[in-house]
């Protein structure tokens, strides 16, 4: 009919199809994101479309609002050649509403990617890390060490980084995607790293040393699954007894095997909307919270020192309260685990995957704020 096609046979895709039709002017490609085992409804969608050149395609997603502020997240190939252009997003105006959107492609686009917000994959954090590996010890800049966790429950290698001192000594630990789509939290981990893997002398790799566990559900991330609300329960609920995920046990091993001072899980929130447009962090309970008020109270200096206008900025009045909400400590997660371990700021952030007008989320701005993070953790162990 149209003779083109809807993909989703590569990493970290996700889709249904329902149909594809002719419809006067204008194709119209019905679709919805695959929930799979995930056991509440959840927005993460990413496919391709192949074929398409010189048409213009209505795309109407069939189960919920889907669609964020700046339309889709688009990523073109071009058929006369050339290596495929960077994720953007394709711009409001392409958006009809929340459930649907216009794209008209170019005489050369042969392949194009759609996706709810930035992807970040495997390959990406291999990217990153590849072109950093080399840093040689005694240049004054702290060695990347790189190497497996565990193997995943699909056979995976889940990497591991290293960044300083190594053997012993104090360890900081950070994660991301525990919930798999959450993928603006990996451009914010990897502006972590990237200040560190710059920085000659910061106390975190000269004295300590920094764990880094990239892909909690790396098996989810790839396979394009939502991972939140994993059906029986996802990788953030597991530390508690024997968990279900190889790297949830792995992570529970380095805990024991290390002297772990910090402890900083990273996710992206709700889709949309209030708070969840906004980074903040999860409050925690009395005990522990004036750990975490420290470390907020620094990266709010942070962030107004280095950010420049239409940055990603951080207010504390967007934290979650321990006992606000859905915030009652409630389930096994990385924060509850480390502390009950004895570790005095183990907390979870939240980074939103749009932002909102003047402050658009872009991988550079996330990584940006990143290195306002990490500066942040440098003076907050430093006064410790």
């Amino acid at each position: 009919m149209s003779g083109i096609k809807i993909l989703s046979d590569y990493p970290g895709a996700n889709i249904i199809i329902h149909s594809i039709s002719d419809e006067e002017t204008v194709l119209v490609v019905s679709v919805e994101q695959d929930i799979r085992d995930t056991g509440e409804w959840w927005f993460y969608w990413n496919f391709c479309v192949d074929g398409a050149q010189g048409k213009e395609i209505l795309f109407q997603f069939g189960n919920g609002e889907v669609l964020g502020p700046w339309g889709p997240c688009v990523r073109r190939e071009n058929s006369v050649g050339g290596a495929p252009g960077k994720w953007e997003w394709a711009g409001a105006e392409t958006l009809v509403d929340r459930k649907s959107f216009r794209y008209r492609f170019g005489p050369d686009d042969s392949r194009v990617y759609f996706a709810f917000s930035f992807p970040y994959q495997l390959s990406d954090h291999f990217r990153f890390v590849d072109t950093r590996a080399e840093n040689a010890s005694d240049s004054g800049i702290p060695p990347l060490r790189t190497g497996t966790l565990v193997v995943s429950e699909k056979g995976r290698a889940i990497p591991i980084v290293e960044i300083g001192k190594s053997a012993s000594g104090k360890k900081i630990i950070l994660t991301a995607r525990h919930h798999a789509c959450e993928s603006p939290a990996s451009y914010q981990l990897e502006g972590i790293m990237e200040h560190f893997l710059g920085t000659a002398d910061s106390l975190l790799t000269t004295e300590y040393s920094i764990l880094v566990v990239p892909f909690m559900d790396l098996d989810g991330v790839e396979d394009g699954d939502q991972g939140k609300s994993r059906i029986p329960h996802d990788h953030n609920r597991d530390y508690g007894g024997t968990p279900l995920y190889s790297s949830v046990a792995a992570v529970k091993r380095l805990a024991a095997g290390n002297d772990i001072i910090g402890a900083f899980d990273l996710h992206s929130p709700w889709k949309w909307g209030g708070r969840d447009d906004h980074f903040f962090i999860v409050g925690q309970p009395e005990k522990y919270q004036h750990h975490a008020d420290a470390f907020g109270e620094i990266l709010t200096e942070t962030v107004r020192a280095l950010a420049s206008p239409g940055d990603i900025l951080y207010d504390r009045s967007q934290d979650v309260p321990f006992g606000m909400d859905w915030n009652t400590g409630i389930g096994n997660s990385f924060s509850r685990f480390f502390r009950e371990r004895g570790v005095d700021i183990a907390v979870s952030t939240e980074m939103p995957y749009f932002g909102v007008e003047g402050t658009v989320h872009t991988p550079e701005k996330l990584k940006k704020f990143g290195t306002c993070f990490a500066v942040a953790l440098e003076k907050y162990f430093r006064q410790e």
